[in-house]
């Protein structure tokens, strides 16, 4: 029972001083926003019918989400799984940046 009220993510928010619980409250907060930038993702990549980017997206999105979050045990780990999130999200943001409305980089 102890180990479920340690991984309740409503602690994360909660002030109690600790510089843990701040890193952990910052940790939750970067899944939100990780996770919610994969949401949109995955919406702009199904209106475009991007496959390879709408499956990317929904990857991503369930590995950073906040409610159940997957824990990959070894930090090693988790910084590949970091540095490939930005790749992707940089790679991304310039497929997208090209196809929007009034972009330059479009072709007629």
């Amino acid at each position: 029972m102890e180990d479920e009220a340690a991984c309740d993510p409503r602690d994360s928010f909660r002030d109690s001083g600790d510089p843990a619980t701040a890193l952990r409250g910052f940790y939750m907060l970067l899944r939100v926003i990780i996770c919610l930038t994969a949401v949109v993702g995955f919406i702009r990549a199904r209106e475009e019918q991007l496959k390879t980017w709408l499956w990317i997206y929904g990857v991503l999105a369930v590995l950073y989400n906040p409610v159940l979050p997957v824990h990959l045990m070894l930090r090693p780990i988790w910084i590949v799984a970091n540095l490939v999130t930005i790749v992707l999200f940089w790679a991304g943001l310039l497929r997208f940046r090209n196809r929007l409305p009034g972009s330059h980089n479009n072709a007629a």
